[in-house]
């Protein structure tokens, strides 16, 4: 992580979930190209509900449910329901994935 304020994009330094990362959350090999697609749409949806107004790292919590709703998706997608994003709503990763980017999206006062 870094001491830089930047916005949340995919750039490393702000603290999403690498493909090793996910790899050693699921014991999936990190060569698996579903696996990617299930990080990515995770990183993608985060992203998303948190809005670029979003500065900073992303906190510890995020990475966590990140890993754990990328994991869903992936099981999801192995378990032949080829399902896209938004088809995993009402999970429970999904619900606490989001619940988390909520608390911390940008609102503004005025």
């Amino acid at each position: 992580m870094s001491d830089h304020t930047v916005n949340t994009g995919r750039s490393p330094v702000t603290g999403w979930p690498t493909i090793s990362d996910l790899s050693v959350f699921t014991g999936v090999d990190e060569q698996d190209a579903t696996l990617l697609w299930a990080l990515d749409s995770a990183i993608d949806y985060g992203s998303s509900v948190l809005s670029d107004l979003f500065v900073g790292t992303v906190p510890p919590a995020v990475f966590g449910a990140c890993l754990d709703y990328a994991g869903s998706v992936y099981t999801e997608r192995i378990g032949q329901n080829d399902i896209i994003i938004d088809g995993a709503q009402g999970s429970t990763p999904q619900q606490r994935y989001r619940r988390i980017l909520l608390a911390l999206r940008y609102v503004a006062i005025a």
